[in-house]
């Protein structure tokens, strides 16, 4: 097995670690044989995170002589631990904490450079090294709103749904969105650069020549989740429905028969404002009631679902 050094945890994520709030490291051995000497550099971003202390920890009944040297300004931490007698264990060994104050959000490694490991006689041990992340930060956008511009419309028509999302987080960021009719995505559209507190409202273009008729789709939205992002019960939304029939079935009852043909002549020299205007019977949505429409209506009769 190969000796390991690393940061623990890993990563430090929470949204409660504002400014002026801080938050503890723990420097680890593990699978270590007659360990003598360890020296390591802790470095971090001192504009996100500086120390406000640390502790060197007795290993094994062993409390080691140390050099340290520490610069805030640059962001680092140079230590040199050395054990009155070997050290040997087989399980995560605490050998340093160190507390940090951040000052400001953002992100900081928490890593581990230069480092060595020395056994007896000053023979160099192999091993691993896991750095360390904190995330001050946070991610969190969101699907706030979604309006479909028809509810009713023919196969073959474009539909026009528009969501509207928010950035909650308070970074500035860049991330997708998909619209989805009963769970099969729409299209996908890049929002970039909203910053924080911010929304914008996008406008997809729903397709639905090949999309089955006679059915009620239901529409939705979604924000796709950012790096590090903790909330996501809001980056999903649905909300409405649309009815997709067959072209030329003005009543919605699944059929093309005389009832709609009627419908289409009816409202024939019709526009919209006129006392006439169906606009379930504007087939080829030019907003105007004419020969077209007929043609349209007449072409499909007889045609069930």
């Amino acid at each position: 097995m190969i000796a390991e050094l690393k940061v623990e945890p890993p990563e430090i994520r929470d949204p409660s670690l504002v400014p002026c709030s801080s938050f503890d490291v723990n420097i680890t051995i593990n699978n270590v044989k007659s360990l003598k000497t360890c020296a390591f550099n802790i470095t971090y971003n001192s504009e996100v995170i500086i120390e406000s202390g640390f502790q060197i920890s007795p290993v094994l009944g062993q409390v080691p002589s140390k050099k340290i040297l520490l610069d805030d300004e640059a962001g680092f931490i140079w230590v040199e631990l050395t054990y009155p007698e070997s050290i040997t264990t087989y399980s995560p060994v605490t050998i340093m904490t160190v507390m940090f104050h951040v000052k400001a959000m953002g992100i900081s490694p928490i890593n581990l450079t230069d480092t060595w490991m020395t056994g007896v006689y000053g023979r160099p041990i192999v091993h691993t090294v896991q750095h360390g992340i904190f995330i001050g930060l946070i991610c969190d956008i969101a699907v706030t709103e979604h309006s479909v511009k028809l509810k009713f419309a023919y196969a073959g028509w474009a539909v026009e749904i528009n969501v509207t999302v928010r950035n909650e987080g308070t970074t500035t960021e860049t991330f997708y969105v998909v619209a989805y009719y009963d769970g099969n995505p729409i299209d996908t559209i890049t929002v970039n650069d909203l910053s924080s507190g911010s929304e914008t409202t996008i406008t997809f273009v729903w397709e639905t020549e090949n999309v089955a008729p006679c059915h009620n789709y239901t529409i939705s939205a979604e924000a796709k989740a950012l790096p590090y992002e903790i909330n996501l019960e809001n980056n999903f939304l649905t909300d409405g429905k649309v009815k997709i029939n067959i072209m030329g079935d003005v009543n919605g009852d699944s059929r093309v028969d005389m009832q709609d043909l009627n419908a289409v002549c009816n409202a024939f020299g019709a526009f919209p404002g006129h006392p006439r205007w169906n606009k379930n019977a504007d087939l080829d949505q030019n907003k105007r009631m004419n020969l077209t429409d007929m043609g349209i209506a007449t072409m499909n009769f007889g045609k069930p679902c």
